[in-house]
């Protein structure tokens, strides 16, 4: 942040309502939150939002009736502990990083690491700017279009990195692997999809039925055997359409297409293996 953004404030507390997210998105270039525990599905929704491309709206001043509108796309910075991303949505625009726990911090090695940035600041600011302009000229390769690319992020990323001399695919396969990663741990954050293919579906196998009776058969099976996977147990169908519908990508990586539909009566679901569908 120092170096892109600089800012009396530049670490702040993450807040919890999304308008004084994006408020905040419309001061700052880079906005960092520090020591975040949790991100709520209304703030994680907004995140996405600011990273790619949003806006928001006022009244303009002195008008009761006319609305000036922002637009803005910000990079955030999240610090903490514990798995913070974990809906899809979010975690395909992430890098996650987990850093070594430092056993015994030393205030002067620090110090010497902030004097070692500030002598390199030019050099580092030189090669960023170097990787923008590298990256504006690669969007038009056709070798980029060629990679498979899914989303900006993805697509914005492999054009830079030819900038430090990576080659595209392998910066493509890193993310994916780091996302991958991530997608595990928000399957451990939740382990509703994991109980539902162990338990109730069966590892291999397809299930089709009304998302009703999906339900009836996780609550029949904790009933009977118990819940190892300490699973908090939907308490009704929309519950549970969303913790589907937010795991969808990670039930693709298990290998696992979610379809949903619907009849006359009821709304459906069906879960295949991918083996199965081609």
């Amino acid at each position: 942040m120092d170096l892109l953004d600089p800012s009396s404030a530049a670490l702040e507390d993450l807040p919890t309502q999304s308008k004084t997210l994006m408020k905040m998105a419309l001061n700052k270039w880079v906005l960092s939150f520090d020591n975040v525990e949790m991100i709520t599905p209304a703030i994680s929704n907004t995140l996405c939002r600011i990273s790619t491309g949003g806006s928001i709206s006022f009244n303009k001043p002195g008008s009761d009736t006319e609305m000036v509108a922002y637009k803005f796309r910000r990079p955030v910075v999240i610090d903490g502990i514990d798995e913070l991303a974990t809906r899809n949505d979010l975690i395909r625009r992430s890098v996650v990083v987990h850093l070594p726990r430092i056993s015994k911090p030393d205030h002067s090695t620090f110090r010497k690491k902030l004097k070692k940035f500030e002598k390199s600041r030019p050099t580092i600011l030189g090669a960023l700017y170097a990787a923008v302009s590298v990256g504006l000229k690669t969007l038009g390769d056709p070798k980029l279009s060629k990679l498979g690319t899914t989303s900006w992020f993805e697509e914005w990323s492999v054009a830079t990195g030819k900038a430090f001399g990576w080659k595209m695919k392998a910066i493509l396969d890193e993310i994916r692997q780091n996302q991958g990663e991530a997608l595990g741990a928000s399957i451990e954050a939740d382990p509703i999809i994991e109980f539902i293919i162990e338990k109730v579906v069966g590892v291999g196998k397809s299930w089709e039925g009304p998302k009703a009776k999906l339900l009836e058969e996780i609550i029949r099976e904790v009933r009977k055997n118990g819940n190892p996977f300490n699973v908090k147990i939907p308490t009704a169908t929309n519950q549970l359409t969303r913790r589907i519908n937010r795991a969808s990508e990670a039930l693709m990586r298990m290998g696992y297409y979610v379809e949903p539909g619907k009849t006359n009566s009821f709304r459906t679901i069906k879960i295949t293996p991918i083996a199965d569908k081609s």
